[in-house]
């Protein structure tokens, strides 16, 4: 029987490694595979000061928003 644990064990300890430069990834382990993934941002974020971002205070106020935050992002 294979151990869930000894399936994700390369990647985890490849990301903890000093030969690991990479940043900003997500990586997926699924039946002994590995796949990178990355988030995508929208555009004119400048980290920490500015993330181009639409001050929101409720969820309605969202729901009403929502093209305007998701508008550099292709679906």
């Amino acid at each position: 029987m294979i151990r869930l644990d000894d399936q994700v064990a390369p990647g985890v300890l490849y990301l903890a490694s000093p030969e690991c430069r990479e940043s900003g990834f997500i990586l997926r382990a699924s039946n002994g595979q590995f796949t990178a993934l990355r988030c995508v941002e929208r555009n004119n974020v400048d980290y920490p000061l500015n993330l181009a971002a639409v001050e929101i205070s409720t969820a309605e106020d969202l729901a009403t928003r929502w093209k305007q935050i998701a508008s550099d992002i292709a679906f």
